[in-house]
């Protein structure tokens, strides 16, 4: 599982990614300008896109703007809080619901902590910075 927000087409391995596209779907997956989330690492944050994005679809298309993304980029801070103050996976998992399984299947703590945190603070500022330029961010799932 790669803890990160991926940049480049160069850092996928397969395609087992949610994409992050800059503005309207227009059919094409994997655009050079998107960011990606490693699948498994996006069950972290699923919860948080299933509580904001009335009409999310995991396994399609999904487009959201405006206050959605500052609510998106509010509930990931939030996150970020808990797992910096957080000792152990079991404090993350107590407080968004996460799956227990996925954060058994981690390294250890304090080495996934740090990933968890940069990929989280990077998602985060990322959707802001497509919000300021006043664009919509097309979520396509799995």
């Amino acid at each position: 599982m790669q803890l990160a927000l991926l940049t480049s087409l160069q850092q996928l391995q397969g395609t087992w990614y949610y994409e992050f596209f800059p503005g309207l779907f227009k059919g094409t997956h994997w655009n050079q300008s998107s960011v990606f989330l490693d699948g498994d690492a996006f069950v972290l944050v699923e919860g948080i896109f299933w509580g904001c994005v009335p009409n999310f679809a995991p396994y399609g298309p999904t487009t959201v703007s405006g206050r959605v993304l500052e609510q998106l980029a509010k509930e990931l801070k939030a996150l970020e809080k808990v797992v910096l103050a957080a000792d152990g996976a079991a404090e993350v998992h107590a407080w968004g619901g996460i799956e227990a399984a996925l954060l058994q299947g981690l390294p250890d703590w304090p080495a996934a902590k740090p990933q968890i945190l940069r990929m989280l603070q990077d998602l985060r500022r990322w959707l802001l910075a497509v919000r300021a330029a006043d664009r919509p961010v097309s979520i396509l799932g799995l």
